[in-house]
């Protein structure tokens, strides 16, 4: 599976404000690490997190070798520290990754041969799969399984297997349509994993984002 070069690179317009950046797929990807970031500058009062990061979506993987491509002809590319590639893995997450590889050296960036590791200087380059080269699915796993432990949970279970049993098919992957039903159960209702993060639902201290928060703190290290 290798994805094409879907955007026009000229009308790919891209800021760089900080010394590290990440590029993620979409729109609720891009709110979820700006709150992570920011849970993670507050917790570790760690100023070269806070304000030190730009979030680039891409709109759909079949831009990443676009996208990498207006990065490295944007002014300030040079001034770059570190830049981490978090997409899904979804259902090959194998060939997700070399497809990540393939892009990096159509731009003659540092290619890593493998998940997390850092590559090159200025930038340094890391690529992560969620949840992982090894593991198929989406950031969404990863939400489900930190509230596994709710009291909603139990609810939802019951309610996906009666569409199950009454064969009623949902339009959604079912590890998004478990995520929105779990938001439609808070109080401060969320739209999507993105404005969830922003509101807090997502319990960020939980041991199923170790991997996320280790990948940001590996970037800023020297």
């Amino acid at each position: 599976m290798l994805w094409g070069d879907g955007m026009d690179n000229q009308r790919k317009r891209i800021t760089i404000t900080g010394p590290f950046l990440l590029i993620v797929e979409g729109k609720d990807d891009q709110k979820f690490f700006e709150a992570f970031i920011d849970f993670l500058s507050r917790k570790h009062q760690n100023n070269a997190i806070k304000g030190q990061f730009g979030i680039i979506k891409l709109d759909g993987k079949q831009n990443l070798t676009d996208t990498l491509k207006a990065i490295t002809n944007t002014p300030g590319f040079d001034t770059l520290k570190a830049m981490g590639i978090i997409l899904d893995s979804n259902s090959r997450p194998k060939s997700t990754f070399q497809s990540i590889q393939t892009a990096l050296r159509k731009v003659q960036l540092p290619c890593p041969e493998r998940e997390l590791k850092i590559i090159g200087r200025k930038p340094k380059i890391s690529i992560m799969l969620i949840p992982g080269i090894e593991r198929p699915g989406e950031i969404e796993d990863l939400c489900l399984r930190a509230v596994s432990q709710d009291t909603a949970m139990k609810c939802l279970k019951i309610y996906f297997a009666c569409l199950k049993k009454n064969k009623i098919k949902i339009s959604l992957k079912e590890s998004k349509a478990r995520c929105l039903a779990f938001l439609a159960s808070r109080e401060n209702l969320a739209h999507d994993i993105g404005i969830a993060a922003q509101k807090s639902i997502w319990p960020f201290e939980n041991s199923a984002f170790s991997k996320i928060k280790k990948f940001i703190l590996n970037l800023i290290q020297e």
